[in-house]
C-alpha cells in the first residue's frame, strides 16, 4: 500500500510538473508493484488446503490485486 500511495503521489507531482524523472520512477514502482503481487499470490497458492482462514487469504488476494490495479492507473 505504502509503494502504491508512492506511485500514486509521483504520478501526480510528475503529470502536473511535467517531470522526467518522477515518470521514470513511477514505471519502476509498477514493476515493483506487480513483482510484490505475484509473490502474494504465489504465496497464498503454495499454502494450498492446509491454510487455516481461507476468507482473510483471499481477502488479501483481492487487495493486492486491487493495489495494483491502482498502480497500473497511475502508470497511466
Amino acid at each position: 500500500a505504502e509503494e502504491v500511495k508512492l506511485m500514486l503521489s509521483e504520478s501526480l507531482d510528475g503529470f502536473m510538473k511535467m517531470g522526467l524523472g518522477l515518470v521514470a520512477s513511477v514505471f519502476q514502482r509498477e514493476q515493483e508493484i506487480n513483482r510484490m503481487k505475484n509473490s502474494i499470490t504465489r504465496t497464498l497458492i503454495k499454502g494450498g488446503p492446509d491454510l487455516q482462514d481461507r476468507e482473510l487469504c483471499f481477502d488479501v488476494l483481492l487487495l493486492s490485486k486491487n493495489l495494483e490495479r491502482i498502480g497500473d492507473h497511475a502508470q497511466n
